[in-house]
């Protein structure tokens, strides 16, 4: 008899994933887009490049036990993440082993959103919406507010499945504040653009949020009552 030397495959399931959430944990939020502001700009990850079960596995536990950012600012050309072939359903059916050849397609190293299933598993996402530098007196960015967001938003809803495989969403309405007028209230076509958003069906934690000196923009979005209607 040749004794079997011990495989990771041997330890329950539910251990594998609790070791593979520890050795795959980032610091803060990772963000979704590029151009990047504060988080790193190159994950490497040998464990996706193990074998397909581990990839498959580790991919689970790295989107499942991060904190990822999805930023929406109009005034700046960033990557949507409604697009991307992971977010679209696209990634999750592909076999990601060259053909004929019976080995694992190399993976490429680089931002999150290069990997496949990010929609299947994200769990944890914080939105920052920004709002235009002046809503009252720049008509070009309150033009931008009433074209734009009413396609980015439903964009984002529909390419989160309404957020049903959220656990924990949190929403932030912001601007640069060295610009934005903060004693201005949201109104009218600005407000149904945002009401989008009570199209989600989140089962676990929803939190709206505005910046703490945005008194007048916090009653806008409190009229609203988000929070209740975004979840399931």
């Amino acid at each position: 008899m040749i004794a079997r030397s011990p495989s990771w495959l041997d330890l329950p399931y539910e251990l594998r994933q609790q070791i593979l959430a520890y050795a795959l944990e980032q610091q803060g939020t990772i963000e979704l887009q590029t151009p990047v502001w504060a988080s790193k700009t190159v994950f490497t990850q040998p464990l996706f490049e193990v074998s397909g079960e581990m990839r498959n596995e580790a991919l689970q536990a790295f989107y499942e036990n991060n904190h990822f950012l999805w930023i929406i600012d109009l005034s700046i050309d960033r990557s949507d993440p409604a697009r991307y072939a992971s977010m679209a359903g696209g990634e999750d059916e592909v076999d990601h082993r060259e053909q004929g050849s019976g080995r694992q397609k190399p993976l490429t190293p680089g931002l999150p959103w290069e990997y496949p299933h990010l929609k299947k598993h994200l769990r944890c996402l914080h939105v920052n919406i920004y709002l235009p530098s002046n809503l009252i007196g720049d008509t070009s960015a309150a033009q931008s507010w009433l074209t734009g967001m009413p396609e980015r938003l439903p964009s984002l809803v529909n390419a989160l499945d309404r957020g049903r495989r959220l656990w924990d969403l949190t929403v932030l309405i912001t601007a640069n504040t060295k610009r934005f007028n903060t004693r201005i209230s949201l109104e009218g076509e600005q407000l149904k653009a945002l009401e989008v958003l009570a199209g989600m069906e989140v089962k676990g934690n929803v939190k709206v949020r505005t910046r703490y000196d945005f008194k007048s923009v916090k009653a806008s979005i409190d009229g609203l009552q988000l929070e209740r209607r975004m979840r399931a």
